[in-house]
């Protein structure tokens, strides 16, 4: 039976690069399958539309920023690559190290000479791959896919042009954190009935499609999210910053403050949804600020980072691995034994790290969605202080539960 487990879309961004880029995402739904897509900076010649030629050295960021403006038709999550150098060979040595099963491209994508030159990238990739290659004429009429329940998955694009005003259902925002404004991303449905704020992990942003994808599905269960990055740009170069888990703590803290006086989400419960070290962040400052988080939520997280304010934790902390995550899982095991507030620890069958495999990510967002709404109350409880040193508790005080997950429940 033929399967694919990983597909890579090679785009130029140009419109006629828009039926391959369909094909792509309805195939990765049909088949639950990781879809790739990859944009290669290129000689000036054929650089992608609307990117600056002349500051080379923001090139790659600004192709990274219009390629996570594409909307997936059918809805589907995505991960986004960018490369920089001659696009045949990128496409093929990035085929080769995602080991992907499937290679969907365009035939061609601008006119005149880039025409004739990218022609050849889709010629010399069906040659020389190591997988099977669709090419897709820019002619082709694909029509829109009937939706699927797993498409209520997929998260929403946010529109460049959208006004910045009050009362808006999603808009690009400016936290500031003292001398530094962060950027971000807050989004809701209706009447939001709690307030999610988003903490990476380390390597990644506020525009990672894992987050992005968990952040849809609490919004359309009724949840304000706030993704949000917690360095600047020179911070995030500085790997010292990247593992500084105090100073993401304390700026974590500072948004779910910043969102608290929000004229749409004041007086709202609040959550953490931390992702590798950004749940050691959520967990620093849920142990700190007891009285500003209500839930906290942590996908394949590093609590061992934040190992010494764990006992001071009382909200509860739902901690999700993979399986097949090691040391994580056992990492994960441990803290759970130092969490004193209700507690629990899902264990999804056959997931790594990054919840790539099929249906995995899924089952992190559905195990989210399930506890915020259990846990991020209407009418939050006033904490006055923190109380008594956590680390006295007797056993038993907190809730402790572990459970695996298999995949498909």
């Amino acid at each position: 039976m033929l399967t694919f487990r990983t597909i890579l879309h090679p785009t130029d961004l140009s419109e006629a690069a828009i039926p391959a880029f369909r094909i792509a995402c309805a195939l990765a739904r049909d088949y639950s399958a990781r879809l790739v897509v990859l944009s290669v900076y290129p000689p000036p010649l054929t650089g992608a539309e609307g990117v600056d030629l002349s500051r080379p050295g923001n090139a790659l960021d600004d192709l990274m920023a219009q390629l996570q403006q594409l909307k997936p038709v059918p809805e589907v999550p995505i991960e986004y690559q960018v490369a920089e150098g001659h696009p045949a060979e990128q496409i093929l040595a990035v085929a080769q190290s995602i080991n992907a099963d499937l290679i969907v491209m365009g035939t061609h994508g601008r006119t005149g000479l880039r025409r004739v030159f990218m022609g050849s990238v889709a010629e010399v990739v069906n040659r020389k791959a190591n997988c099977p290659v669709m090419t897709v004429r820019p002619t082709i009429q694909v029509p829109l896919p009937p939706a699927k329940e797993s498409d209520q998955l997929a998260w929403p694009e946010p529109d460049p042009n959208l006004d910045l005003g009050v009362g808006d259902p999603s808009r690009e925002v400016r936290i500031p954190m003292g001398r530094i404004t962060l950027p971000g991303t807050l989004q809701w449905a209706g009447q939001p009935r709690g307030v999610v704020v988003f903490a990476h992990g380390s390597g990644s942003s506020r525009h990672s499609p894992r987050n992005r994808f968990v952040a849809n599905v609490l919004v359309e269960a009724g949840f304000a999210t706030l993704l949000m990055d917690l360095l600047t740009e020179a911070e995030a170069a500085d790997r010292e910053k990247v593992f500084d888990i105090e100073l993401l703590a304390h700026r974590l803290a500072g948004a779910a403050e910043w969102v608290a006086q929000q004229a749409e989400t004041t007086g709202l419960p609040i959550g953490y949804f931390g992702a590798s070290t950004g749940s050691a962040a959520a967990l620093v400052a849920a142990a700190r600020h007891p009285e500003r988080v209500q839930a906290v939520v942590s996908r394949g997280g590093r609590p061992d980072l934040a190992w010494d304010d764990l006992p001071a934790v009382v909200a509860p902390t739902l901690l999700i691995v993979g399986s097949d995550d090691e040391p994580v899982l056992s990492w994960n095991r441990e803290a759970l034994q130092q969490l004193n507030g209700p507690k629990h620890l899902a264990i999804v069958a056959g997931a790594t790290h990054l919840f790539e495999e099929p249906g995995t990510l899924e089952q992190v967002a559905q195990l989210a969605r399930e506890w915020f709404v259990q846990h991020l109350l209407v009418q939050p409880p006033i904490l006055t202080g923190r109380g008594p040193p956590l680390r006295n508790r007797r056993p038993g005080q907190g809730e402790h539960h572990e459970h695996n997950r298999s995949r498909g429940v």
